[in-house]
């Protein structure tokens, strides 16, 4: 199978042109549109950040591949966000630094609550990747940010300068 990063995307996009497909009550074409071109990555070049594009490199699922598909949608002007990682045969190292990443989702996890600043949930991802490998911390580009009415509420970057 050959088939590029750009035309997942595309066909993926071509989705959201028949929303019943999604959910057969819906009934209005505007209730469901992408918030941006789906993403799909693979063969070692990633770009994590919201700014991302597709290549049309095709994709690779080699033992030892990583792919990365990401989705954003907005349904009746809200937006949501969603991003799947899929290891093919991963090598140690890369189960090594994946359960790395689930112990901070945990750590972040269990300190979201009412209250809790967003620097704290920084310095929570950070100070686990600091403690289970250092290496990985000039590749961390941060814990993400809000969505609602905007795909990226500006004031809700989750980053080690917001004192919110």
């Amino acid at each position: 199978l050959k088939v590029s990063h750009q035309k997942l995307s595309d066909d993926t996009a071509k989705c959201f042109e028949n929303p019943r497909k999604f959910d057969p009550r819906m009934d209005d074409d505007e209730d469901i549109d992408v918030c941006y071109d789906p993403l799909v990555m693979s063969g070692g070049k990633y770009d994590l950040r919201p700014s991302a594009t597709n290549d049309e490199k095709n994709l690779d699922f080699d033992s030892g591949s990583v792919i990365i598909c990401k989705l954003g949608a907005r349904y009746r002007q809200y937006c949501s966000n969603v991003a799947r990682t899929i290891f093919i045969d991963p090598s140690a190292a890369m189960e090594k630094n994946y359960q790395t990443l689930i112990q901070v989702y945990l750590a972040c996890n269990k300190i979201l609550k009412p209250g809790t600043k967003i620097v704290d949930i920084y310095k929570t991802a950070t100070g686990v990747i600091k403690r289970n490998n250092k290496k990985l911390l000039p590749n961390f580009v941060g814990c993400g940010f809000g969505t609602g009415l905007e795909y990226r509420e500006s004031n809700l970057i989750l980053n080690d300068r917001n004192a919110q």
